[in-house]
């Protein structure tokens, strides 16, 4: 388990993707046993190493979706072999199907602010370009 020790997070989740998030090649690449690693992992993060690497994963999904990548183009570059299989994948994980997650997601283009009523407090979404625009009709 020391040559693991030696491996920080973001080195482990390198590896991990390195290793198409496969437990036994992982465990080759760091050079132990694939029982090590799954000893190491349960012992460190609390979690089986598939558990773990499925983490990584749907987290690396999120940021790639969000990204603007299609699902067929984030699922290959995490390693699953079926586009249907990430799909699922995602759901379980999230609650929400790739698209639904997206369409939940602000937009990019839109920042929340605080409008203050007399009567109460509520969240108004405002259009960046909308804002610039009013910005520099008052600067001018």
């Amino acid at each position: 388990m020391r040559r693991l020790d030696l491996l920080l997070p973001q080195g482990m989740e390198q590896t991990a993707r390195e290793a198409s998030y496969n437990v036994s090649t992982f465990a080759s690449r760091c050079g132990v046993s694939r029982r090590t690693v799954v000893t190491f992992i349960r012992r460190r993060f609390g979690i089986a190493p598939h558990d773990w690497m499925l983490q990584l994963r749907m987290t690396e999904a999120s940021r790639l979706l969000r990204q603007g990548m299609y699902v067929k183009e984030v699922s290959a570059s995490l390693a699953f072999k079926q586009t249907s299989t990430f799909c699922r994948a995602f759901k379980h994980f999230h609650g929400l199907t790739p698209h639904e997650y997206l369409s939940a997601q602000p937009d990019k283009d839109t920042t929340p602010i605080k409008i203050i009523d007399d009567r109460k407090v509520s969240t108004a979404i405002l259009i960046r370009l909308g804002q610039r625009g009013q910005e520099t009709k008052s600067s001018s």
